[in-house]
């Protein structure tokens, strides 16, 4: 499957916190003995072989947030020691389970760190595993045979900690939902769409001010595109491969409008009192959801949207929100420090309600000013998260005049040997802002009025 990763409008958003990590050695010396328990290659092979060590998650030329866990070695060098900067804490101190982050975040989330693997939690078995090993004092140790196999009470539960029965649909006169279901294969990741007709009452729009959204966990992200606003794209109601619509549809990539998007678990928006997104009555959607499944099981993924409507005589003012990307990067092999900026203006006053980000995974942050039409001003946004980029609620809504506007940053690592360029595909790079904000008005948009790129570089300031 050709996986791409777009632009969804920041109606939603969530943090999906990995290890960051850097390079530390292991003390040799030892008061005393370390008590017996199982080696690395056996906590590699019954632990992180089947559950973490997959290109979409910690393997592969570029694994997320550099931990590599495609071996017992690199598992070794990656773990022990090695202080987490995303949180407090070492991420396995030999001989103290309790205090290694590896076996708080296998059982739990910590601070900003979620519950990993994300999506799926281990067997009791297996984290007992990984306690023992650091209980004997995390040891390189041989390497396992697989022949010797773990108790059957090993596998990994990918039933998941949610059910769609726990957001059921709001009554008639309150709202409606929306949703999807469908099974991502074992060790496998799929990129679905359901496209249905929107349930709302008679009427030419219908008023949302509220949303309330749940999903599997671990899913990568979800959205709802408005078909019925894309001339000439007639798709009926089904399920279908995303990437095959995508394909045929090409205008869906460039000029689809998102009504909600999140990549949370679980995600509440409520818009200020009187202000609403206007749906036309009937309106043909494309809910889709992109899950990658790192289990030895296929796993349910599912998701559930329900929009809370308002009297339409209640409604004071309605949103509207547009994207801003940089569409010449060109990241060379080896590259680090690279940073893309550019500029843009409004040319409608606007007041901004929501502001997020976009990117791939050779982003290593993105930043947004306020651009005054001459210089940089307040840092208004970052990220650091390529995967989950962060949501900005803003409550009182912002003023951007006329005139003044944004500055985003992207910065960069390129440690694969091949040139990535501007695409939509996961093998491509992004750097983009998006912004929500009233009045609702179609000519409203950030104008590109300059940009940059360069290792260190930043915009020039008079």
């Amino acid at each position: 499957m050709s996986r791409l990763l777009h632009r969804p409008l920041p109606l939603a958003a969530a943090l999906i916190a990995a290890f960051t990590l850097t390079t530390a050695g292991c003390d040799d010396e030892a008061a005393e003995p370390a008590p017996a328990g199982p080696g690395l290659g056996q906590v590699h092979a019954e632990v992180f072989a089947v559950s973490c060590a997959f290109e979409a998650c910690h393997a592969g030329p570029n694994p997320k947030a550099g931990l590599d866990l495609s071996s017992a070695d690199a598992a070794y060098a990656h773990l022990v020691d090695i202080p987490a900067s995303m949180t407090a804490g070492t991420r396995v101190v030999p001989g103290d389970p309790d205090g290694s982050l590896l076996v708080q975040v296998l059982a739990d989330a910590v601070g900003d760190v979620r519950q990993m693997p994300p999506g799926f939690a281990l067997s009791g078995g297996q984290i007992q595993r990984v306690r023992d090993w650091i209980a004997a004092g995390a040891l390189r140790g041989g390497d396992w045979d697989p022949g010797d196999v773990m108790a059957p009470d090993g596998g990994a539960s990918v039933t998941g900690s949610r059910s769609p029965d726990e957001l059921p649909p709001p009554a008639p006169e309150e709202g409606f939902q929306m949703g999807i279901d469908t099974t991502a294969p074992a060790g496998g990741e799929i990129w679905k769409c359901a496209v249905a007709d929107l349930p709302t009452p008679p009427g030419p729009f219908t008023p949302v001010n509220r949303v309330h959204a749940l999903q599997s966990p671990g899913v990568h992200h979800m959205d709802v595109m408005a078909l019925g606003l894309l001339q000439g794209v007639t798709i009926e109601p089904g399920m279908y491969d995303c990437d095959e619509l995508y394909e045929t549809y090409p205008e869906m990539m460039e000029e689809g409008i998102f009504i909600f998007a999140t990549q949370n678990e679980e995600e509440i928006l409520e818009l200020p009192e009187g202000v609403a997104a206007n749906l036309p009555g009937g309106l043909r959607v494309m809910v889709e959801i992109h899950y990658v499944n790192p289990t030895p099981s296929a796993v349910p993924v599912w998701s559930r949207i329900n929009a809370y409507t308002m009297a339409p005589e209640t409604v004071e003012d309605s949103i509207w929100g547009s994207a801003v990307r940089d569409v010449d990067i060109n990241l060379e092999p080896g590259i680090e420090g690279w940073v893309e900026w550019t500029r843009c203006l409004l040319n409608r006053d606007v007041e901004m309600i929501l502001l997020s980000s976009h990117t791939h995974e050779l982003a290593e942050r993105i930043e947004i000013f306020r651009f005054d039409g001459e210089r940089t001003g307040e840092l208004l946004y970052a990220n650091d998260d390529w995967h989950a980029p962060e949501l900005m609620q803003v409550d009182p809504p912002m003023p951007i005049a006329t005139g003044t506007g944004f500055e985003f940053r992207c910065h960069y690592r390129n440690p694969t040997d091949r040139t990535v360029n501007w695409g939509f595909t996961a093998e491509d790079e992004m750097c983009q802002m998006a912004f929500v904000h009233t009045p609702f008005n179609l000519a409203a948009e950030c104008e590109v009025v300059e940009s940059g790129a360069g290792v260190g570089a930043l915009p020039p300031n008079p």
